[in-house]
């Protein structure tokens, strides 16, 4: 009797409290938006920034393969040397885009018929191809920086200096942030093999493409030592950004947070838009102008 009268009164004791949780359940809580709408926001951002972060990755890099690809078959007839030169630049900005065309192929894949890598090869890919557009664009922005000679008497359209060395490591960025998980930084090899590809990678560039693979080139006759040099800064920086951002678990602990990432990366360049395109389009129309001047005028060899 003792036992079933203190938990009679167990009961009672409890009832009240869960009366009145249960009076604090308003309608609209229990069957309004506020349970069955807000509550599924953020899956349906989650789902929409994956999406339009997918989409845009694909075609930006279709849109450069194929305009790379139109722009060298309709040179192709020609076999001047300026026309020669001009197919080094393209094939140059194909070469550039190559590991993003490979993610972004592979996902698809993945979406329409299952994982085609492995979790390590896939983070490494990923990783690679995210380090190398990057790397790249360092460059490219760099060379109009620094150096005024331009390297052809034609250049190809702004638009695809636009795709290969803003939109698509703009895209590689937000495609890593949405599918970045908790222990990736320990996937996909160590830093030493980052650099180590990445070497192979620029040393193909440098063999195939020469100085057609920058929009600009020095006017002087470049050192070893200063070639050394260069590659040094830019190991040292591409080495710094794989262990401190893309190798971060502090990072990948945030889960829900690179999506709000992902958002922001996706938002700013809208916002600057103009002044992006007009950066490329006067990179395209000054480099052509310039050497078919300097062509005229029977070169310039001043450093």
């Amino acid at each position: 009797r003792s036992s079933s009268a203190a938990a009679g009164g167990r009961q009672r004791e409890g009832r009240p409290g869960g009366a009145g949780r249960r009076k604090g359940i308003t309608a609209a809580k229990r069957w309004g938006l506020l349970r069955h709408g807000v509550s599924r926001l953020p899956n349906l951002f989650v789902f929409l920034e994956t999406a339009v972060v997918f989409t845009l990755h694909f075609i930006a890099h279709a849109w450069l393969s194929a305009g790379v690809i139109l722009e060298a078959l309709a040179s192709a007839s020609s076999g001047s040397a300026d026309a020669v030169l001009y197919r080094r630049q393209l094939g140059a900005m194909f070469y550039d885009g190559l590991l993003g065309s490979l993610q972004a192929l592979l996902t698809l894949l993945h979406l329409t018929s299952g994982p085609i890598l492995s979790d390590n090869s896939w983070v490494g890919l990923q990783r690679l191809a995210l380090l190398y557009s990057q790397s790249v664009t360092f460059l490219y922005v760099t060379s109009v920086a620094r150096w005024k000679r331009w390297s052809l008497s034609r250049s190809a359209p702004p638009l695809l200096h636009l795709l290969a060395y803003f939109a698509a490591p703009w895209c590689n960025l937000s495609v890593w942030l949405v599918q970045l998980q908790e222990g990736d930084h320990a996937r996909g090899g160590r830093i030493w093999m980052d650099l180590l590809v990445l070497t192979a990678l620029f040393g193909v560039r440098a063999w195939a493409f020469g100085a057609q693979g920058l929009p600009r080139e020095p006017r002087a006759s470049r050192t070893i030592l200063q070639r050394l040099l260069d590659a040094a800064v830019l190991g040292s920086l591409v080495a710094f950004i794989d262990a401190v951002f893309f190798r971060n678990p502090w990072l990948e602990r945030r889960r829900n947070w690179k999506y709000v990432l992902c958002a922001a990366n996706l938002a700013w360049p809208w916002l600057l838009l103009s002044d992006i395109a007009n950066f490329f389009k006067r990179v395209a129309r000054k480099s052509a102008r310039s050497v078919r001047r300097e062509t005229k005028n029977g070169g310039s060899t001043g450093s």
